[in-house]
């Protein structure tokens, strides 16, 4: 399913800081959730509004509120927030004691909606932070893996974590995203390991220098895309699994879609 992503309604500008090579570092995600209180199904939207509003600020030098990179709606909408190849948001997860780093810039910040902690998460909301964490896992080549305590400090490791799961969690007392959040189900789909809805033609190719292509499904081995996925699949697969061998099938599998999904 197609989500609808854009820019956040008014952005405050106090509540970005600059860092030029920030897409450089970024070494994962972090995931939290908004929990402003209210379970009605509109958390998302009310935090977009809180956030776009002029009295989201704390009268610092230089003053600052809170934020995140992205903020996703319990339909599904994402919201960018900044442009955290080149920003970070100023107040999300910060430092976790003497030593630590602030986890608010190797990591991109993203805020689920939910209104309290036992709210369960919307299947929409879940499917579309997937969605953009596969493919911010391409982007910055993280894998798509659960970290399960970020100390901050050393290197940054690779992979998604959690606001309450780091050092800034447990010295702030966070609790997000909590029980309801649906791992197993979130990795699966990350991942691109649920079950895909078969369509008109098949793709199988392998792991060696020759990759196999077979349109009818005969192939035994490899892995399988169908339909109008080719495109998400194999840039997943091609990135996390099968490196760039792969590109030489590229044609073949642009070729099948445009057979089997024709304009």
């Amino acid at each position: 399913m197609a989500f609808q992503e854009r820019l956040i309604t008014a952005r405050n500008p106090w509540l970005v800081r600059p860092l030029l090579n920030r897409g450089a570092i970024i070494s994962g995600c972090m995931i939290h959730s908004t929990r402003s209180g209210t379970a009605d199904g509109d958390d998302g939207p009310r935090t977009e509004g809180w956030w776009s509003n002029p009295l989201n600020i704390v009268q610092d030098t230089p003053p600052w509120g809170s934020y995140a990179d992205v903020l996703i709606h319990e339909d599904g909408t994402r919201v960018i927030c900044t442009d955290w190849d080149i920003e970070y948001a100023t107040w999300t997860a910060g430092y976790g004691g003497a030593g630590t780093w602030a986890a608010g810039i190797y990591y991109i910040q993203i805020e689920i909606a939910q209104g309290t902690l036992l709210e369960p998460f919307t299947d929409a909301a879940i499917e579309s932070l997937a969605e953009k964490v596969r493919a911010l896992s391409i982007r910055y080549g993280f894998p798509i893996e659960r970290i399960s305590f970020l100390d901050q400090t050393g290197v940054p490791p690779r992979g998604i974590c959690t606001h309450e799961g780091s050092a800034n969690g447990v010295k702030t007392g966070k609790t997000d995203p909590g029980p309801m959040f649906p791992w197993e189900r979130f990795l699966e789909l990350a991942r691109g390991e649920e079950a895909m809805p078969v369509e008109d033609g098949w793709a199988y190719f392998t792991d060696d220098a020759n990759p196999q292509y077979d349109p009818l499904g005969d192939s035994v081995n490899g892995i399988r895309v169908t339909g109008g996925v080719y495109r998400r699949e194999f840039e997943y697969w091609q990135r996390v699994l099968l490196g760039p061998q792969l590109d030489a099938i590229w044609a073949r599998l642009t070729a099948l879609e445009a057979v089997s999904n024709p304009t």
